[in-house]
């Protein structure tokens, strides 16, 4: 402020006054207050300086040695990721092989499963067109015999028959017979014959044949042969099995031929 006042008067043409105050004692304590001021902002200033740059420089050193320590920890992370990366990849690739040469086995297996499938149906194609051809053949060779089957289960006491059976009986193969109904069908005075056999097949297991005087749904006298052969298993009678034929012909050869004899 004192030089810029100086320079004031300087130009207002008052130049002796400007050199007195520029010489003044006042304006040289000023210069130097200025200047031991200008001196400790130098000093601060510097000072200041050279802790920014210390604490740049360790800031620095610091970021160097971390910058030290994670680059090779990131090369091992990468290092570790790229081996389990490659570890589950072939693990993949083998886990696909296995799939792959499963689905080729099971593929093989479903070959041969419908080959055997194939050549089983025909099997049983072929079996069943010779069961109806030995079907048929029994069932002709029973009705020209007079000669059916029965069974009867042991457990139920249910009745099956033949056709053979159902046609000397006379009796449509559609319905359904029990044994009391079949009993029924043989002369009174021969069932409890029948039935004591039927009795002892069932509890000791022991075969039967019998003839006996039978009498047809729709009324015809006739005779007929029965035979049983009972399956026992484990000691037990699960079933009675059988033939059962129209001898009626047979007898009545037999009863005349015991006439003739007494004739003569």
């Amino acid at each position: 402020e004192m030089e810029k006042h100086a320079f004031d008067l300087v130009r207002m043409g008052r130049r002796d006054e400007a050199y007195s105050l520029l010489f003044s004692n006042k304006y040289e304590n000023q210069k130097r207050i200025y200047s031991a001021g200008i001196k400790e902002f130098d000093v601060e200033l510097s000072n200041l300086i050279t802790h920014r740059m210390e604490d740049n420089r360790q800031q620095a050193l610091f970021n160097g040695l971390a910058l030290t320590l994670l680059i090779p920890l990131l090369i091992i992370s990468w290092i570790v990721m790229i081996r389990a990366v490659r570890r589950w990849h072939a693990n993949l690739s083998k886990t696909n092989r296995q799939l792959n040469q499963q689905t080729q086995e099971l593929g093989e297996l479903n070959r041969l499963l419908d080959q055997r499938v194939a050549e089983r149906t025909q099997e049983l194609e072929n079996s069943s067109v010779a069961l109806e051809q030995s079907q048929a053949f029994l069932n002709a060779t029973g009705h020209m015999a007079k000669v059916g089957g029965w069974e009867l289960d042991a457990a139920t006491l249910e009745v099956r028959w033949t056709e053979a059976t159902y046609r000397i009986h006379e009796v449509s193969p559609d319905e359904q017979t029990s044994l009391d109904e079949a009993i029924n069908f043989y002369h009174p005075d021969d069932r409890p014959k029948l039935e004591a056999a039927i009795q002892q097949a069932l509890e000791h297991g022991a075969p039967y044949d019998v003839e006996l005087r039978f009498i047809t749904a729709k009324g015809k006298h006739l005779w007929v042969q029965t035979l049983c052969q009972p399956i026992v298993v484990n000691g037990k009678t699960v079933k009675l099995t059988g033939t059962f034929q129209d001898i009626t012909e047979r007898k009545q050869m037999d009863i005349l031929q015991s006439a003739q004899r007494r004739v003569l």
